[in-house]
């Protein structure tokens, strides 16, 4: 089985990354391999985007040209963001994520529906955690949410140097919940922990635990879509986040004037979303946030 195919293949040689530590890297790190990912694990950062940035521009600058998938997790994030430069609060417990992407690993009519399939990756293994004691969904385009409250966020970002990168941010809360403004720049929807919503006692420890299997169990999984054709159908990619969506609910534009509610109807091939507006007509969200 697939799962299997990714049991017991770490080992300590990280092809094309492994120079980094042997110049002195700044952070603790713990470096490791599947047949797919390379993993880059810290104890703390101030952002795994930022961290992935740094990897790769420093491997160009000593002549590194390799173009292997890779990942870096963290324990602990202190100055994480979210989308439009939101913050992303890093409490140890909960798990954090950047898988850095060659962008020509990826056919370019699959790059408006990565944000789907991130979504989908992400709720299944929230699926698997939380069983029959709570409702686990997707909100347009990426978000996890666990009975309508948010517990996982994607944030994509490009970083041109080298090869050209997809750096692809993963945030879940796994031990704890973080409270979100509800009002103001930062405001959103509500949060939710898995161990929350399974009744179990927040555990930091356990947390890191787990957050570290969530990451690489999706690291990995990420990379076989990538390398597998048939996976990257785009009529698979739509119908498995629609299986996960709820339309028809009203939900709110955050970023526009006046947080116009528009009820989300259905998702294009190409991963825009359809909506009903106000004023009762359809129209097509290319780049907006829902909450």
């Amino acid at each position: 089985s697939r799962n299997n195919y990714f049991s017991n293949r770490f080992h300590n040689k990280c092809p094309w990354k492994k120079p980094q530590q042997q110049r002195g890297m700044t952070k603790r790190v713990e470096i490791s391999s599947t047949d797919l990912v390379d993993f880059y694990d810290f104890k703390v950062v101030d952002s795994t985007q930022d961290e992935a940035r740094r990897i790769i521009q420093e491997s160009a600058k000593s002549g590194d040209t390799g173009s292997r998938i890779f990942a870096v997790i963290s324990e602990e994030q202190r100055k994480g963001r979210g989308t439009s430069g939101r913050d992303w609060i890093g409490r140890r417990g909960n798990m954090f994520l950047t898988v850095g992407i060659p962008i020509s690993s990826i056919p370019r009519y699959m790059w408006t529906l990565l944000p789907l399939q991130l979504g989908v990756l992400v709720a299944k293994r929230t699926k698997d955690l939380v069983q029959s004691h709570a409702k686990v969904t997707v909100k347009w385009p990426n978000d996890v949410l666990i009975d309508d409250k948010k517990v996982a966020g994607v944030l994509i970002e490009n970083e041109p140097t080298g090869v050209n990168w997809f750096l692809v941010g993963i945030g879940v809360n796994m031990a704890h919940a973080p409270p979100v403004p509800q009002q103001g720049g930062n405001r959103g929807r509500q949060s939710i922990s898995i161990h929350g919503a399974v009744d179990k006692v927040d555990s930091t420890e356990n947390g890191v635990v787990e957050s570290r299997d969530f990451a690489v169990h999706i690291a990995n999984q990420l990379a076989l879509w990538i390398q597998e054709p048939e996976l990257q159908k785009t009529e698979n990619v739509v119908s498995e986040w629609s299986k996960l969506a709820e339309f028809g609910k009203k939900q709110r534009l955050r970023d526009k004037p006046g947080y116009e509610m528009v009820i989300p109807l259905g998702i294009q091939s190409d991963g825009q979303l359809r909506v009903r507006g106000q004023d009762g007509k359809d129209r097509l969200l290319i780049a907006d946030y829902l909450y």
